[in-house]
């Protein structure tokens, strides 16, 4: 069982998912490309290196976006997070290994009854006559997939979006704060030259 930071950050990496530091997990990328590995539908052609928190809370909300869309029961503090503190990553960093061992384990898995069930069909199927192939899934798992493919991408444009709305919201506060300041000084400064000409008459 994997449970020590150490431990965690040599699992990334044997993953091939490089990580000084468990702290590294609140940007978000790491996160990504772990979720590759299980789900093979993730986008991971959205996510890219970040450099600041915004960015970080990009990579977290295309993780939310993907994890809603398939109903996968993965929660993650995400304001929490992109701080990158240790306490918070850590406790994320264990609950991923144990998604990830799971969903390994439940592949890979095939129990006794299984191979009972599989070979008492062979050997039944033996002298039945035989019938004409079935037609492969391939085309219906491709319509799912991109079905799924299509609903990312547009929680995806619908977050996007949004953050981009939040953004505009706060330069337009912050230009409003601004615009106020520069009034407030201007008045200030008007008060000052009546005070120094009524002190000059």
């Amino acid at each position: 069982m994997v449970n020590s930071r150490k431990e965690l950050v040599n699992w990334f990496n044997d993953l091939g998912i490089e990580i000084d530091r468990i702290e590294d997990l609140g940007k978000g990328n790491a996160i990504c490309e772990l979720i590759s590995q299980i789900h093979h539908t993730f986008p991971l052609n959205f996510i890219r290196k970040p450099s600041n928190e915004y960015e970080y809370l990009k990579n977290m909300k295309i993780i939310q976006a993907f994890l809603i869309a398939n109903k996968i029961e993965l929660y993650f503090p995400v304001e929490k997070l992109i701080k990158c503190k240790l306490q918070d990553n850590l406790e994320v960093a264990q609950k991923l290994y144990k998604y990830y061992v799971k969903m390994s384990y439940g592949k890979s898995k095939v129990t006794e009854e299984d191979k009972m069930s599989k070979s008492i069909s062979e050997c039944l199927i033996t002298n039945k006559p035989k019938e004409s192939p079935k037609k492969p899934l391939s085309s219906s798992f491709s319509l799912d997939r991109e079905a799924c493919r299509k609903e990312i991408i547009e929680n995806l444009t619908k977050e996007k979006n949004k953050m981009q709305d939040e953004e505009k919201k706060r330069i337009e506060d912050l230009e409003e704060e601004n615009k106020k300041l520069k009034e407030t000084i201007n008045e200030k400064d008007l008060e000052i030259v009546n005070l120094r000409r009524s002190w000059g008459n």
